[in-house]
């Protein structure tokens, strides 16, 4: 078994967990020079260690981190990230990023089990290094995806470490029924009454426990899983924005288009292109 397969293993063990791996990927970047700060919203959790220059970011109004290189920081799915970046003195800003998207017992995101954003020291962050390295050597080989996954499990077990943890509400086990309908469903009509049929509850109690689990409505928890996943397809493929749509449980773009400028603060479009725009990406161990 693969040492970073037998580590993730031990660590699911010690917290009584089972992580699933649903896209991972590393990319090193260099940053343009006139894109001195950054607000940004991502749908995966991200690390992200400055190799030249060093970053200020503020995650939910928590902050600012100082991120000098040598040094890591994780920041949750789904939340508003303020970046400012600081040149070093000679050359362009440099930095390696790991994006992941995982979940626990198919039911919560991993960054959900843990307090985020979480600031790893030198020390703490040798191994979450060494990791990402190896995962820019990889190509796109079947292969080199469960090498990938495996590393990325590995991260996710060193990055559990650096945090508290937090567990999730006991009202889950109750009303996982309808997360898991909701996971594999998220193209279809979700309403309140169905979900509730599923965990075998009135709509009414239904609804109580789901927000006291999730600190969401229902809705509001479905429309943020459909956003999230759309933006997931939309940095990792080149669907067209309606057949993101038909993949979301959204009418049709331009029901995708409006949802997204709410939750995402821009256009789709928009989106990746300030994303692609504000950095170069590189696969080369910088």
């Amino acid at each position: 078994m693969d040492k970073a397969f037998k580590n993730m293993y031990i660590y699911c063990k010690v917290i009584a967990v089972n992580v699933k791996i649903e896209y991972s990927e590393a990319v090193g970047m260099t940053l343009y020079g006139h894109q001195l700060t950054h607000v940004k919203t991502l749908p995966f959790l991200s690390v992200v260690t400055p190799v030249a220059g060093h970053y200020e970011v503020t995650v939910d109004e928590k902050g600012p981190f100082i991120v000098r290189p040598g040094c890591c920081f994780v920041a949750p799915p789904d939340v508003v990230q303020h970046i400012v970046h600081h040149q070093p003195e000679v050359g362009q800003m440099q930095a390696k990023w790991v994006f992941i998207k995982a979940t626990i017992d198919e039911l919560v995101d991993f960054s959900g089990y843990f307090d985020v954003p979480v600031y790893l020291d030198e020390q703490a962050s040798r191994s979450v290094i060494s990791s990402i390295d190896q995962m820019l050597t990889l190509d796109g080989s079947d292969r080199s995806e469960i090498k990938r996954h495996a590393l990325a499990f590995f991260i996710l077990s060193e990055l559990s470490s650096g945090a508290s943890v937090r567990g999730y509400s006991s009202d889950y086990s109750t009303i996982a029924p309808a997360l898991k309908l909701i996971f594999s469903r998220l193209d279809s009509d979700l309403s309140v009454h169905l979900l509730a049929m599923t965990c075998g509850m009135s709509d009414a109690n239904f609804y109580r426990l789901f927000k006291n689990a999730t600190g969401e409505t229902p809705h509001a928890f479905v429309r943020k899983k459909r956003l999230s996943k759309a933006c997931s397809i939309l940095l990792t493929t080149n669907l067209k924005l309606y057949d993101i749509a038909m993949q979301t449980g959204f009418t049709d773009e331009f029901h995708l288009s409006r949802e997204f400028k709410k939750g995402y603060g821009d256009s789709p479009y928009r989106y990746k292109k300030s994303l692609e725009g504000a950095y170069q990406k590189t696969h080369e161990i910088l």
